[in-house]
């Protein structure tokens, strides 16, 4: 995992969706409540994808790997575990559970 400061990147496109990481993390059935948003590249090389659940309005970001990443406040990235990951995009916020 990135340390605790957290790793830039920055938006290298936005027109040609890549559903690999999404489809093996969640499977086809979940994947379908998620829009493709963009692709980013981290300071370090990973490429990472942002989608964002269509009712929650909550990004998941994962690499090509399936790894997950939480976007922090100060515009970086910080590894977060996947299964938290799901769960948060998939939260409505205030939820109660």
């Amino acid at each position: 995992m990135e340390g605790a400061e957290g790793i830039h990147g920055r938006t290298v496109q936005y027109e040609q969706p890549d559903w690999g990481p999404l489809l093996r993390v969640v499977g086809q059935h979940l994947a379908r409540r998620l829009m493709w948003m963009a692709e980013i590249e981290l300071r370090d090389g990973t490429r990472v994808h942002a989608y964002k659940h269509i009712d929650t309005r909550r990004y998941l970001h994962l690499d090509t790997s399936g790894r997950a990443f939480a976007f922090r406040q100060d515009a970086s990235y910080r590894e977060f575990p996947t299964f938290a990951a799901v769960i948060c995009a998939f939260s409505k916020p205030g939820a109660k559970g």
